[in-house]
């Protein structure tokens, strides 16, 4: 039977439905936003809100001491979550709809409905725990296209490394200046360099050092309306609706000389001499580095064996516009031929395994300190020693086994 009482019964419970599905989050959307800005948490405890993700109401924020994000997110709850083990519960959890609150201090989480739940609580921080004071866009971009600008980053990063002792290996270096913006890297064993022109009217900081971990989400995340501005002391990229990646600098006491190394090696003239990347190169590298890498178990024999024979994995040679690859090792030897049309190269020592990037350059030059390989708006070099031919070596280890002969004493 209808009447008043039943309909004011049921508004009511709708009204609670919908007071309760207020409450609630998709799954799903959390997930992504959690997946997003990981990068931004520190695997170490030793700073503990570095570890955690920052609900405040309208944003959730990370920050590991180098990067962090920041992006729109609504949610009623509002502080601290370890954040390594709150992603992986949000993941494993088989609920659409989820509801997260802070009870006595903990947070509780709960899905499904009914008998059908799941509940987790996990200590929180209370947002004022969170100190970091995250850098505001100043409308600054950086006036270049990101695309270009995400390849010239792609391009280096292939040379970038984690020693820890030398700050700019931890990163990209931007000089930007004389209407060019030249990114650089260098792990010691290469030096990669990519250049875009600038403006010559940019006003901006004319040298910084980005971290790796930055350049590496600014890959993942730039289309071609993001923007990036280079502030004093940071970098910050603006991505998506609303949604900001930054980087804190890496601070430099003693800069490199990328641009006196580079051109220690290349230059025009040395442009000019460059061919065309040699063919079956590909197939070329793969048999150099079976057999000169092998297996996990054979790594530690291998590098026995070079450390003791003091000779290197592979040689490059070339000669009469042939280019002549030998590499050895306990696995075996193996050698290898192509075509090079380039002035003649003394033996070389090299590491094959560097010589993988092949694939992104048109052009090739083997000499005697480094292979070089480049495109229009970037080179990538690979440092080499000077390595003696076989025979020579051959000759050289007889002449010292052979006893030394006297001329006989007269009688």
């Amino acid at each position: 039977m209808k009447n008043g009482k039943l309909k004011t019964n049921d508004r009511s419970e709708n009204g609670l439905m919908k007071n309760r599905m207020a409450k609630r989050m998709d799954r799903l959307q959390l997930l992504d936003c959690l997946n997003l800005t990981k990068a931004g948490l520190s695997t170490n405890d030793m700073l503990p809100v570095t570890t955690h993700y920052c609900f405040t109401g309208t944003e959730l924020i990370t920050y590991n001491g180098t990067i962090g994000f920041r992006i729109p997110l609504v949610t009623e709850f509002k502080g601290g979550i370890p954040g390594a083990v709150f992603r992986a519960l949000i993941e494993h959890l088989h609920y659409r709809e989820i509801e997260i609150k802070e009870v006595e201090g903990s947070l509780a989480i709960k899905a499904g409905r009914e008998k059908w739940s799941a509940e987790s609580d996990l200590p929180i921080m209370p947002p004022k725990a969170f100190l970091f004071d995250f850098p505001e866009p100043t409308g600054e971009v950086l006036p270049v296209k990101m695309l270009d600008l995400v390849d010239r980053i792609k391009a280096v990063l292939r040379s970038a490394h984690d020693d820890a002792s030398a700050p700019e290996r931890l990163g990209v270096t931007m000089l930007l200046r004389d209407g060019q913006l030249s990114c650089y890297a260098t792990d010691d064993e290469t030096l990669s360099h990519a250049w875009l022109p600038l403006p010559n009217d940019y006003q901006g900081p004319k040298h910084v050092v980005l971290p790796t971990t930055f350049c590496k989400e600014l890959i993942n995340l730039a289309d071609q309306d993001s923007k990036l501005e280079l502030q004093e002391k940071s970098a910050v990229l603006m991505f998506g609706k609303g949604k900001c990646l930054f980087g804190r600098f890496i601070v430099v006491d003693h800069r490199m000389d990328f641009e006196g190394m580079f051109d220690a090696h290349y230059s025009d003239r040395i442009s000019e001499k460059m061919i065309d990347m040699p063919e079956r190169l590909h197939s070329i590298i793969d048999r150099a580095v079976i057999i000169t890498e092998g297996p996990s178990q054979d790594a530690i024999a291998l590098m026995r064996e070079t450390a003791k024979s003091g000779i290197s994995k592979t040689r490059l040679s070339v000669f009469d516009g042939k280019a002549l690859f030998v590499s050895e090792s306990s696995r075996g030897r193996i050698v290898d031929r192509t075509e090079a049309k380039q002035s003649d190269c003394a033996p070389v020592k090299i590491n094959p395994k560097r010589l993988r990037v092949f694939e992104h350059y048109k052009r090739f030059l083997a000499t005697e300190d480094a292979i070089l390989m480049a495109n229009d708006n970037s080179v990538f070099m690979v440092s080499t020693s000077p390595a003696k031919l076989e025979e020579e070596e051959s000759r050289s280890n007889k002449r010292k086994r052979e006893p030394s002969r006297r001329r006989p004493r007269n009688m």
